[in-house]
This record gives structure tokens, sequence and C-alpha cells, in this order.
């Protein structure tokens, strides 16, 4: 018992390995497609015109631009403060006016202040600076070109958009036709070996009867014609076959080796 369950399994294994990997129409067509290299190079193309579009929508977009700078003086950046001697100047004619007032009160001068003494020299910048800037720039109108940019980039992608989807189509068409046309001829084989076999059958009955001389030779001649008959349209039907798969295995870009149902 156990013998023959390994047979069985054994069998089993073998016919699945013989026949190779079976095929559905979903399965065809997208292994078709994946393996195509006209649809391949159509998708490419179908991407490349993406990165047109994108590029010359980005030329209608704002443009921000950020500048971070950061400076450090190493050496003192003091320079003379111009305010110290304008200051001096004027303490210098307020106190030769209050002078002239001290010995003649009846001159009719008016009293002038001192100004405080700023420091006598100032620093030009702090020893570190750090300056941050940000800019906005939104093309408005560059003699058309954004426009006519984005209308070309448009035409681009739509035409390699209907060219994908044609080789797609192409592909998925020729598909279908190697599928139902293995299809059709399987089941004519089938038919065929079921013709095969009843004229077998008719033969040998047609013969059993002539050997008794119930049937003429009449009879037996043309069941002996029609087994040969048959037999052409089978090894046709096989070779008619073989060419459909061989064509489909070409179309779905399967290796040359190894079978598939």
């Amino acid at each position: 018992m156990r013998n023959s369950t390994v047979i069985t399994i054994f069998l089993l294994m073998t016919g699945i390995l013989l026949r190779g990997e079976v095929y559905d129409l979903k399965k065809a067509i997208s292994t078709a497609l994946a393996n195509n290299e006209t649809v391949q190079s159509a998708e490419k193309e179908l991407e490349k015109s993406e990165y047109v579009y994108n590029e010359a929508f980005s030329g209608a977009l704002p443009k921000v631009e950020a500048n971070l700078t950061y400076l450090r003086n190493l050496y003192s950046s003091k320079i003379t403060n111009m305010e110290y001697y304008l200051s001096a100047m004027s303490n210098g004619i307020a106190g030769l006016n209050n002078t002239i007032l001290d010995y003649h009160p009846d001159s009719g001068l008016p009293e002038m202040t001192l100004s405080e003494m700023p420091d006598e020299d100032t620093e030009a910048m702090s020893n570190n600076t750090i300056k941050a800037e940000l800019s906005l720039i939104q093309p408005i109108w560059l003699g058309g070109k954004v426009g006519t940019a984005l209308e070309i980039a448009v035409i681009f992608k739509d035409l390699n958009t209907k060219a994908y989807e044609l080789e797609k189509n192409k592909v998925v068409t020729e598909i279908k036709k190697n599928f139902y046309q293995i299809l059709v001829l399987k089941e004519t084989q089938r038919v065929m070996n079921l013709v095969r076999s009843d004229a077998y059958k008719n033969l040998e009955k047609v013969e059993k009867l002539f050997a008794e001389g119930l049937v003429s030779e009449y009879d037996m001649i043309q069941a002996r014609v029609r087994v040969k008959s048959v037999e052409p349209k089978i090894t046709s039907i096989n070779n008619y076959l073989d060419l459909a798969k061989e064509y489909m295995r070409i179309n779905m870009g399967l290796p040359g080796d190894g079978d598939f149902d």
C-alpha cells in the first residue's frame, strides 16, 4: 500500500513537471506586458514625459531663497567717532559764548549749555554678526515661455500616454488571439482523437464482419480509408498547435526551454 502511494505521488509530480507552468488568460497577458521590450520602452518614454511636465510646471511656481551669513571679527573694529569732534567743537563755541556773556552781560547773547562728550572711538560693527535673508520670486510673465513650455509638456505627455496604451493594446490583442487559438486547437485535437478512436473501433468491427461474410469488401476498404484519412488531419492539428504555442511563447517573452500549458 505504501509503495503504491509513493508511485502515485511520483507519477503526479512527473506529470506536473512535464506539463510545465500553466497560464490562464490574465497571467499570460501580464507576463507578456512585463517581458515585451516595446511596451517597456513606451513606459520609459511615459516616465520621461512626467519629468518633462514637472520641469515645465516648476517654472511657473514661486522660488524661495534663504541666506544666512555669519561674520566674526578677529581684530578691533573701532573707528574715530565723528560725533566726539562735533560735540567738542559745539562745546568750544558754547564756552566762548558763555565767556563773552560773563564779561558783557548786556550783550544779549543767550546762555548755551555744554553737551555731554561721547566716546572718542566707536565700534564699526559687532564682533559677531549674523544676517538672515529670505526672498520670494514669483514669475508672472516671461514672454510666454512658461505657458508655452507647459502646453508642450502636456502634449508630449498625452502623446506618450497614447503610445503606451497603443503598445499595451497590441500585446493584449495578440495574446488573446494566441490564447483562444490554442484553446480551439486543443479542443479540435481532442475531438479528432475521439474521431480516430471511433474510426479504429469501426474498422475492427467491419473487419470481423467481413471475415464472417456479413459485409462487403467495399465496406471494409471504406473503413480503412476513413482511418487513413484521420491520421494526417491529427498530425496537421498537432503541428498547428505546436506552432501556436511557440508563437505565444515568443509573444510572452518566455525562454525557449521548458513547456507550458
